[in-house]
């Protein structure tokens, strides 16, 4: 989960996320730089420490759009669940890309919104970038993550295997070595 950090409630976003850093919530900033990854590595110059991942928006936009225009389920398709509604497409797609001439840079993308409200587009781009944070080893496993999860039509899901009991025995454990338990 990564939680926008920017904004009017930085101090309580850094606190949240301080309280919950071991369980996959990451704080994130949007930057605005263009051409770069959609994360950066972390800093952690902030009152709490907190690992704060700058996105580069831009690029996550570029993603999102891009998976958009793929026609048929495949690699980089987006898969839109069933309860998308007109209201969360147009926010989707509140947003287009124009070249804007800038004195000293030349012609530079610069996104415009097209409509007020482009949260779900936003949403997107944290979800992507929640993806790049836990790695590549975490979006192999989501296809056998998936199988776990997917239920099939009149049918209960199998039981998952309890756990092995491990008797411990105290007096099998080996003792731990040391100057402060050798000199007995």
């Amino acid at each position: 989960m990564t939680v926008d950090t920017g904004g009017h409630f930085t101090e309580e976003a850094y606190k949240f996320v301080r309280a919950r850093m071991g369980r996959r919530v990451f704080a994130i900033k949007g930057g605005g730089d263009q051409g770069k990854p959609l994360v950066a590595r972390p800093s952690r110059g902030n009152r709490y420490r907190v690992p704060l991942f700058v996105l580069c928006v831009d690029t996550g936009k570029d993603t999102v759009y891009s998976r958009l225009r793929i026609g048929t389920p495949g690699p980089g398709y987006m898969h839109l669940p069933a309860w998308v509604d007109a209201e969360y497409l147009a926010q989707l797609t509140a947003e287009k890309a124009i070249r804007k001439y800038v004195k000293g840079r030349g012609a530079v993308k610069e996104w415009v919104k097209t409509r007020e409200r482009n949260e779900a587009l936003d949403g997107e781009v944290y979800c992507l970038a929640a993806l790049y944070i836990l790695g590549p080893a975490f979006v192999k496993g989501l296809p056998e993550r998936a199988a776990r999860f997917a239920v099939k039509a009149g049918s209960t899901p199998p039981a998952p295997p309890a756990p092995p009991v491990r008797e411990r025995k105290p007096w099998l454990q080996p003792r731990k070595r040391g100057w402060i338990n050798s000199w007995r």
